[in-house]
């Protein structure tokens, strides 16, 4: 049995053309449009108890109402791609919601993920535009048993990064205030946003070598992909053993793994992510859209996680102690690595528990690109990495499965990854397109 909520009788896309002097017309900044073939950011997270449906209905609702840009479109305006937003009362609050009850051929105590259909998720963006088609979307699927659901959520990433998708995830907390998010952009560049102009020319080598990895990409290359919990005895160790330096009075979880991480696969650059929220002056939590930059590290860079710790409180890619420029190392080979356990908090909802969060999505074969991890919370006292690399890591920090038997070290090749994607549910998962945002200098 499903219950489709939309405006219009139609759930998927809202069939139902809107003019567009039913709303207006939000401007995007020039590295959002650019992102127009990134896949969408999406997640998904297990709760053992009924599913609140009456509640969630309202929840979504109440958010949708204090943020209509979740219910707009992309669109074409004036030789642009732009976010259309409608007026109050144009558009159903409730169209962004499904419920759907699946039926298993066996009951099982286990996590285990229902079958994960492309209609789930936002698509991205290229083929949204002008095509009245969601740019966010949530889905409760109700297991039979009605003891257990699963509440998957997605967000394009033309209009959303990962810090965006969580201040509205977050909101689903019974407990969470629901406010708007400020949707008007903040002239931003990913590139001029950081100090250091002598240092740019870092962009350009990782530019290069993505296109000469896109150029070059083995459609059979065989990967190795894991999902693992972090030990977190090691983090606090090594937390505890560090001695503090100029610019690094600290490291964080995040700085040790994405040490680690690059040191373990030695890419010739590395690349982190960076929400400049909070860094920037006028820029804030409350501001929607993409307001992601890079940060890149050479060898001797990435090898000490002081230098990950420095280049985050300088907002600049000259990281050392000195702050020279250093070497890329050999081959083209680019790492990534991305965080989301940050953003990403539990969400209570009464008489029932989370069991897990994770990234998740369909995906394509072009998605899966090695090296690449990515640092999610699967629970508030836990931290666990998904890694996709071309050989078998050592487990350093890295401990047992987040899903025992459904992703142990699978080594895919071909159509295989398509599949292995989605059921092991990483990130939404085109991981280097999450990057591509970047490419496009305003």
């Amino acid at each position: 049995m499903d219950e489709r909520w939309c405006f219009g009788g139609c759930w998927k896309g809202c069939s139902r053309s809107l003019r567009n002097d039913a709303g207006r017309f939000e401007a995007l900044n020039d590295h959002e449009i650019q992102s127009v073939r990134a896949a969408s950011i999406s997640s998904m997270t297990v709760y053992a108890g009924p599913c609140p449906e009456r509640w969630l209905r309202t929840r979504v609702a109440d958010i949708v109402r204090s943020n209509l840009w979740l219910i707009g479109r992309l669109k074409n305006n004036r030789g642009k791609v732009a976010l259309w937003i409608p007026f109050e009362g144009a558009m159903d609050y409730r169209n962004c919601l499904e419920i759907k009850h699946i039926v298993r051929e066996t009951d099982s105590d286990d996590i285990d993920f229902p079958e994960l259909l492309p209609e789930f998720w936002v698509k991205p963006g290229v083929a949204i535009v002008d095509a009245e088609e969601h740019i966010f979307k949530i889905v409760a699927l109700v297991e039979a048993s009605k003891q257990r659901w699963h509440l998957l959520m997605s967000m394009s990433h033309v209009v959303a990064d990962a810090h965006t998708f969580y201040m509205i995830h977050n909101m689903m907390d019974k407990a969470a205030a629901v406010c708007p998010m400020e949707v008007k952009r903040r002239h931003f560049s990913p590139i001029s946003c950081l100090p250091g102009v002598p240092f740019h020319w870092k962009w350009f080598f990782w530019f290069l070598n993505q296109t000469r990895i896109a150029l070059l990409r083995q459609k059979n290359q065989v990967l190795n992909i894991r999902m693992r919990y972090v030990n977190m005895d090691w983090v606090e160790e090594q937390k505890k053993n560090f001695a503090a330096e100029p610019d690094a009075p600290f490291i964080s979880a995040n700085d040790l793994l994405t040490s680690w991480f690059f040191r373990e696969t030695k890419p010739a650059c590395g690349v982190m992510m960076l929400n400049m929220r909070g860094r920037m002056e006028g820029l804030e939590d409350e501001h929607a859209g993409v307001y992601s930059t890079m940060l890149i590290f050479y060898p001797n860079e990435y090898q000490s996680p002081a230098n990950i710790r420095r280049a985050i409180q300088r907002k600049s890619p000259a990281c050392t102690l000195e702050g020279r420029q250093q070497w890329p190392g050999r081959g083209g080979k680019c790492g990534l690595v991305t965080s989301f356990h940050t953003f990403n908090r539990d969400l209570q909802f009464d008489g029932c528990t989370q069991q897990l969060h994770v990234p998740s999505g369909a995906s394509g074969d072009e998605a899966l690109q090695s090296p690449s991890a990515i640092i999610f919370r699967p629970s508030s006292d836990q931290l666990a990495m998904v890694t996709i690399t071309e050989e078998e890591l050592s487990s350093g920090p890295l401990g047992t499965d987040v899903l025992v038997g459904a992703i142990d070290a699978r080594k895919l090749s071909g159509a295989e990854k398509k599949t292995a994607v989605s059921t092991v549910c990483l990130l939404n998962c085109k991981l280097f397109d999450t990057v591509h945002v970047l490419l496009h200098v305003s």
